[in-house]
């Protein structure tokens, strides 16, 4: 039978952690009959009793797995971690506040089977997508983009939204080896077109977390940084 794994990328993530436990459940109950479904949570050396959240996860449900990490990675180490550890046929990347409806994440899981797609992303801004994100963040994700396709050449229309899909051997070959934080999404899919792989985007309904840690001056400023330095670093290479 067919196997995925969500694998959910974690620092400091309590509260989203202790709320949506319910929700992995029912995400699970979801997947039952269709493939062997499975969870792994990289714990990124979080502070605020993350950890000892998700070791209770494990204990209470059998496949519910997580690794852990003494210091931060970000979230290109994070990943690299988590892949180290996974053995499924596909894996869907999620925020830990799981932004979108569990029929969503069903959706993209059957879209990546049915179409044999390499990767499958959300879309937010996609003309069937019902979307709930402040303005400001809509302004910066839309100038994002725009920066991204410039940079990178990357004719995708939502890069950064925190749900994806993948083949898991498709994602091996992409891994990034320069992002640690918010560039991640850009470089696996930069390595991605380089390699000439399937991405699709789909619709969904998505809804903005209310404990977003995201800081819209600073984190905007370590955002473009990343990205330029990220574009130095792949310029002319593979």
């Amino acid at each position: 039978m067919a196997s995925v794994t969500l694998v959910i990328l974690c620092y400091n993530e309590k509260e989203n952690l202790i709320k949506n436990e319910k929700r992995i459940e029912e995400l699970e109950k979801a997947f039952l009959g269709s493939c062997e479904f499975s969870v792994l949570f990289e714990e990124d050396g979080s502070r605020d009793g993350s950890k000892k959240i998700i070791q209770g996860f494990a204990d209470r449900h059998k496949n519910w797995t997580s690794v852990h990490s003494k210091r931060r990675l970000g979230k290109g180490g994070g990943l690299n971690l988590a892949m180290a550890n996974v053995d499924s046929d596909h894996i869907i990347i999620s925020d830990a506040d799981l932004p979108i409806r569990t029929n969503d994440y069903v959706k993209l899981y059957k879209t990546m089977r049915k179409k044999k797609a390499d990767a499958v992303i959300i879309n937010r801004y996609h003309r069937d997508s019902h979307t709930k994100v402040p303005l400001k963040r809509r302004i910066l994700s839309r100038g994002y983009n725009l920066l991204i396709r410039t940079l990178f050449f990357i004719d995708l229309s939502d890069t950064q939204c925190g749900v994806k899909g993948f083949k898991s051997d498709s994602l091996r070959i992409a891994l990034p080896k320069h992002a640690k934080r918010y560039t991640m999404d850009v470089e696996i899919l930069y390595r991605m077109k380089r390699n000439k792989m399937t991405v699709l985007e789909i619709p969904a309904k998505y809804t903005h977390g209310t404990n977003s840690k995201f800081k819209i001056f600073s984190d905007t400023m370590s955002m473009l940084g990343e990205t330029i330095a990220l574009r130095a670093k792949t310029l002319g290479k593979e």
